[in-house]
């Protein structure tokens, strides 16, 4: 394996790629990349109860593992999202699309987690959840 990576990394080009992408990544987030970790964190947990509530229902039969590895693709759907907000934003002379970025990807991962801990039979507050299943025009599952 170690010698797989080693070759991989030998190509010029590869960490050409690879430096370009960092590189927008530092522009675009100027060093502000809480963010970052609190969408990551928030997607970690929301994994981590949906395959508890999965298993705790169903037992280890009703766990997919293609819903499962559904979380790999949130986290570059998600980035993608927030590197084009503040790609925006560097654009415009107010800064506006990130923020409402921001609120939307947490909010989104905030209500699922609160879904999973339903599910899970915890109490949740359901006046929150309701008004948020609202906004976001979600159907009661």
């Amino acid at each position: 394996m170690k010698d797989i990576f080693k070759k991989f990394f030998d190509y010029v080009e590869i960490k050409a790629l690879i430096a370009h992408f960092f590189l927008l990544l530092s522009w675009a987030f100027d060093g502000k990349v809480e963010i970052i970790y609190t969408i990551y964190s928030l997607i970690a947990l929301d994994t981590i109860t949906g395959v508890w509530a999965v298993v705790r229902a169903e037992g280890l039969a009703g766990f997919s593992s293609r819903k499962f590895f559904r979380s790999p693709m949130k986290f570059v759907v998600y980035l993608t999202f927030l590197y084009i907000s503040r790609a925006v934003d560097k654009g415009l002379p107010v800064n506006l699309a990130a923020p409402i970025m921001d609120a939307f990807l947490v909010t989104t991962e905030a209500v699922s987690i609160l879904e999973n801990f339903a599910k899970l039979g915890y109490p949740v507050p359901t006046f929150l959840m309701e008004k948020l299943k609202t906004y976001f025009g979600k159907k009661e599952q």
